[in-house]
């Protein structure tokens, strides 16, 4: 999890991200829709709702810092390995949320309270648990 800035004040909302290029991709993408609706049900329900900006690959969502980073094109905490940049990828599904943007005033209110972060610390914790009641081969095929 990680929050989010824009140029912008006028950008909020929440997505998850998740790689859909690593053996384990079903699994990634089934762990990013639980996360994506577990959180925006929980702020919903402390009545700290934002935008749901959806469940997207992570590709063009990696640093752009360098021309390594741009061709990488993936964010290193969840995506695959690549020969010369990147030799260590997790080996665990995964998934990253950005819940909210702090560069707008109304989701930065909901970050700043004890409401709003414990209601994404509950949706975080509901998701996981959710996601390892499921079967394991459950867990590998992505949700409809």
């Amino acid at each position: 999890m990680y929050l989010d800035a824009s140029s912008s004040a006028a950008v909020r909302g929440s997505l998850t991200l998740y790689d859909a290029v690593r053996g384990f991709a079903a699994a990634n993408l089934r762990l990013a829709q639980l996360v994506q609706h577990d959180v925006l049900a929980r702020l919903a329900l402390r009545g700290a709702g934002t935008l749901d900006a959806g469940v997207h690959t992570d590709v063009g969502f990696g640093s752009a810092v360098t021309n390594a980073d741009r061709a990488y094109g993936h964010l290193l905490i969840i995506g695959p390995a690549k020969a010369g940049y990147f030799s260590s990828p997790s080996r665990m599904p995964g998934a990253l949320i950005e819940p909210l943007f702090l560069t707008n005033p109304s989701d930065a209110s909901i970050a700043d309270s004890v409401q709003g972060q414990r209601a994404i610390a509950a949706g975080l914790a509901t998701a996981v648990e959710r996601y390892f009641s499921l079967p394991t081969r459950e867990r590998r095929r992505p949700a409809r």
